[in-house]
């Protein structure tokens, strides 16, 4: 059965704190940053409707240490710290290649009057290299003509339409 995945933001140079009110949800996928910058993506289990700050700081250190690592020095040696004298190599060193399978994605893109719009987003989509299969979907809410319906299938037959008929939702 399909459970949803709460999406969040997480800043290292910030105290992790535990995340909560997520019954119903199966993960926690968190973009991590360090200084703003983005090291990766990690996936925490979802346990009696919270996430708890440990679990988060284990999985960051368990799958984004070279990032956070790499990207630690980086910040040291720019604030000039001249006893922080880390090897090139250590520098250079990339994340070990990804091996395993690529989750298959869907892409909800909902948009209401805005056809010109939607036109660069699409094209910006199709342009992805994402190694795995994904899928685009656009919602039209509650629109006022069939511009947003022509413009998908006559540009970018690939992508599924769908027309939500309420605006606002109830």
């Amino acid at each position: 059965m399909f459970k949803p995945i709460k999406v969040v933001d997480v800043e290292l140079s910030q105290t992790l704190v535990a995340i909560a009110d997520l019954v119903g949800y199966s993960t926690v996928r968190a973009l991590v940053r360090l200084r703003g910058v983005p090291l990766g993506t990690i996936n925490v289990p979802v346990r009696n409707g919270r996430v708890e700050a440990s679990d988060i700081h284990q999985h960051v250190f368990q799958h984004l240490h070279w990032p956070l690592l790499r990207q630690h020095l980086i910040g040291l040696l720019a604030e000039g710290n001249t006893e922080a004298r880390p090897d090139e190599a250590l520098l250079a060193a990339k994340a070990p290649a990804y091996a395993g399978p690529w989750p298959f994605v869907s892409v909800a893109v909902c948009t209401r009057n805005r056809a010109d719009s939607l036109a660069t987003c699409l094209t910006a989509l199709e342009g992805l290299d994402y190694p795995g299969e994904f899928e685009v979907i656009v919602v039209d809410n509650a629109p006022s003509d069939d511009a947003t319906e022509r413009l998908v299938r006559e540009r970018f037959p690939a992508v599924r339409y769908v027309r939500e008929a309420r605006y606002p939702p109830r």
